[in-house]
């Protein structure tokens, strides 16, 4: 407040925003600006990407936090804040683990569908890997020994040998699958 020439009081009304829609501001003669919290449950922006839902609480915008699970117990779920009011979820899979099919492997498990097909994270964490040349598999075959994994196929080594051990000229021994 200022004297004016004419022996009168001139003043600015005081401004009593705080800038904050979690408030609401007032001025008390007495005791100048008062900021009391919003006791509804209002709607606010707490200025960051990764909160959903942001409402007042207590004179401050509370946001939840973004909802970015995606129940894969092999990937580790963050957010990434993209802007002030934007995200994305970032479901990254954990070392030593593949996502394939939506379903968690570890490292070295093989395909359910092909003995010769591994998981390998150091190389891929989304698609089966051919298994090392050499590995033990089963090709289904009761007719063949010794299979092996070739180039992500099981391949036999030998045939299952079905001679008469009776030394019966007039049997062949064939192995047959069926019987």
């Amino acid at each position: 407040d200022t004297c004016d020439g004419d022996g009168g009081c001139t003043y600015a009304e005081l401004q009593c925003d705080d800038g904050n829609v979690c408030t609401n501001d007032s001025c008390d003669p007495a005791s100048g600006c008062v900021f009391e919290p919003v006791t509804t449950q209002k709607g606010c922006d707490d200025g960051q990407g990764c909160t959903v839902s942001d409402t007042c609480s207590n004179g401050t915008c509370v946001g939840t936090p973004a909802y970015c699970a995606d129940s894969k117990a092999c990937t580790l779920d963050s957010c990434n804040e993209l802007s002030p009011t934007t995200h994305e979820c970032v479901n990254t899979v954990e070392t030593g683990k593949c996502l394939i099919g939506d379903i968690c492997y570890d490292d070295g498990d093989t395909s359910p569908a092909n003995d010769c097909q591994v998981c390998n994270s150091a190389v891929s964490h989304q698609v089966w890997l051919a298994a090392p040349t050499g590995q033990d598999c089963d090709d289904g075959s009761f007719c063949t020994l010794g299979d092996r994994c070739v180039g992500g196929g099981c391949q036999p080594q030998t045939s299952r040998e079905c001679d008469d051990e009776i030394g019966d000229a007039c049997n062949l021994g064939v192995c047959n699958e069926v019987s």
